[in-house]
């Protein structure tokens, strides 16, 4: 299980990082990087970094960056490591996935400067989408809209490859636990 993600990742993201440097270790297309419980399992107490490992028979990438396992306080699900977008095509074994009408479930952040109106780029960036996304050229998807990172977990729109849960399930197991420690 790998997360496909972009080299700008720790632009955005902050997950601890225990070896590697988070501006240069996923700028290769042949670069992986592995959460700290997996770097151990693979090569036990040796180091890792600048190894080799081989994704699906297919692909050696490189071993560029250590971090720290991934908590429960992310919508991000469990992952062996992180692996640069690019190489997604060979990975999966098929050229062209990226171009042509055959896949659009991948996510896309932005990171916005804190006086940022995103909502009124919306136009701007729908228009770029029909112009160059086949999903919107074709129609089957005509709008866009955005959600604020700390809403993805309870959310009830749908999305692939991440963690979700049901904000009044908390709120009702939370209270139940307050009424019995109350009684």
């Amino acid at each position: 299980k790998y997360l496909f993600v972009d080299s700008s990742f720790y632009n955005i993201f902050s997950f601890k990082v225990l070896e590697g440097n988070p501006k240069e270790m996923l700028r290769s297309k042949g670069s992986i990087v592995l959460v700290d419980s997996y770097a151990r399992k693979l090569f036990g107490s040796e180091n890792p970094m600048g190894r080799e490992i081989n994704l699906n028979g297919r692909v050696n990438l490189v071993v560029t960056g250590i971090i720290e396992d991934f908590g429960p306080n992310t919508h991000f699900p469990s992952t062996n490591g992180l692996v640069n977008f690019n190489a997604i095509e060979d990975i999966w074994g098929y050229k062209g996935l990226l171009s042509e009408y055959s896949n659009s479930s991948f996510a896309l952040y932005l990171l916005a400067k804190p006086s940022a109106d995103l909502h009124s780029k919306i136009p701007k960036i729908l228009t770029d989408f029909k112009e160059n996304f086949w999903l919107f050229q074709r129609g089957f998807a005509t709008d866009l809209s955005l959600e604020p990172i700390e809403d993805v977990y309870f959310s009830k729109k749908g999305g692939v490859g991440e963690d979700k849960n049901n904000k009044t399930i908390v709120l009702v197991f939370s209270s139940i636990v307050v009424l019995i420690l109350i009684l």
